[in-house]
């Protein structure tokens, strides 16, 4: 089996296809509710994780990451809004030449896809360790740790 790519690999092969685009600290990349008509590469910086009525992100991501890739993939709307937490670069691919790439059987696509799959099971399994954790120890459970957990698993879904 050939070793897992990784991002900075895939940021490097899509590169020709997407678009550079900038950020300044505090700049929204995506808001929840919105088309996931786009998957974003992270090449530098780090940005926030923020589910609607928060007083508090749920997750930072850093450079390099992919963002916005579950919603295109379920062609669903984007269920948390991604916010600048530092000045931030970031590659921007078009989903409708994304998907078209993909069923066209782009060998590049197809191993970002890959990619994003390795990268999603990754997300999934640590929410399942989470659930375990919290099953395991009821006592110790709180309404915090609950709501925390059911954020987490939301911005699985990002």
């Amino acid at each position: 089996m050939n070793p897992k790519p990784s991002i900075s690999d895939q940021i490097e092969s899509l590169w020709a296809h997407g678009e550079v685009w900038t950020y300044e600290a505090g700049a929204v990349l995506m808001t929840v509710g919105e088309a996931s008509d786009r998957v974003f590469l992270l090449i530098e910086g780090q940005v926030e994780v923020w589910l609607e009525g928060d007083r508090e992100p749920i997750a930072v991501r850093e450079a390099p990451t992919a963002l916005g890739e579950v919603g295109w993939v379920l062609q669903a709307p984007r269920s948390a809004t991604i916010r600048a937490r530092t000045p931030v670069k970031a590659l921007h691919l078009d989903g409708t030449w994304l998907r078209q790439a993909y069923l066209q059987g782009d060998p590049t696509v197809l191993r970002f896809v890959w990619y994003l799959m390795e990268n999603m099971a990754e997300r999934l399994h640590e929410m399942n360790q989470k659930v375990r954790e919290l099953h395991a120890s009821p006592s110790n459970r709180q309404p915090r740790d609950i709501e925390r957990l059911r954020a987490a698993l939301q911005e699985v879904v990002v």
